[in-house]
């Protein structure tokens, strides 16, 4: 799945509408960074490949969202290797 956290509504659709054109098949869409952080560290959050994350938001900016998201990543225990 594609993240998008943007909060210019003209923005998220024609990113969606690039991504979907492109073959993306999942976009997950997130109007500000705590939507964003809370779909991705939900328990139950499909695997996300790739946010494009916007940097000026309301309630939480991009920069701020992308540091929470670094710190719960770092204590999650990492997936065994697909051998």
């Amino acid at each position: 799945a594609v993240l998008i956290a943007e909060d210019n509504v003209f923005i998220l659709q024609l990113t969606e509408e690039l991504l979907r054109a492109a073959g993306v098949s999942e976009v997950l869409l997130a109007a500000n960074g705590v939507e964003a952080l809370d779909l991705i560290t939900s328990p139950d959050a499909p695997d996300i490949a790739l946010v494009l994350m916007d940097v000026l938001m309301p309630f939480m900016d991009g920069i701020e969202c992308t540091r929470r998201i670094r710190r719960w990543e770092a204590t999650r225990v990492p997936a065994p290797p697909v051998r």
